[in-house]
């Protein structure tokens, strides 16, 4: 069985020409402490204590924290190949500012939704990740749409 299975992964290495090597990154990460998210200058959200509260109140109780507790965990990809560089707003994109309690300067994303996934620009960084719908419908829920 093991032979098998040693087989099997070579022979997909070996064949598949498309086989690009990809670095997981998150998006945040889970030992920052999140202060406030403000999604496309509509919808603000701040920590209240240990629960959150949105402004205006589209979203909120489970499902609000469902997604604050995606921001903190989510894991998006980076290309090896160049990502494009999303840094100025076109139609389409969205802003996302997100402000962390031990920096100064806050985080600015840029969302851009291509055919099956969504694209995120860090502009602190520099760098682009890409997410599959499901992980940016729970970033980013219908009612905040």
């Amino acid at each position: 069985m093991l032979i098998i299975i040693i087989i099997q992964l070579s022979n997909n290495k070996l064949f598949n020409k498309h086989h690009t090597k990809v670095i997981n990154t998150q998006l945040i990460g889970s030992q920052q402490v999140i202060l406030s998210l403000t999604i496309a200058n509509k919808v603000k959200i701040e920590r209240v204590g240990t629960d959150w509260r949105a402004t205006p109140a589209i979203v909120s109780g489970q499902a609000l924290t469902q997604m604050m507790q995606t921001w903190q965990t989510a894991t998006g990809i980076i290309p090896v190949a160049s990502a494009p560089v999303l840094s100025r707003l076109s139609a389409g994109q969205f802003r996302v500012v997100v402000s962390l309690a031990n920096q100064v300067q806050p985080l600015n994303f840029v969302f851009t939704h291509t055919a099956d996934s969504v694209l995120i620009y860090n502009s602190s960084n520099q760098q682009t990740l890409a997410f599959p719908l499901e992980i940016y419908r729970q970033l980013i829920p219908f009612e905040l749409n």
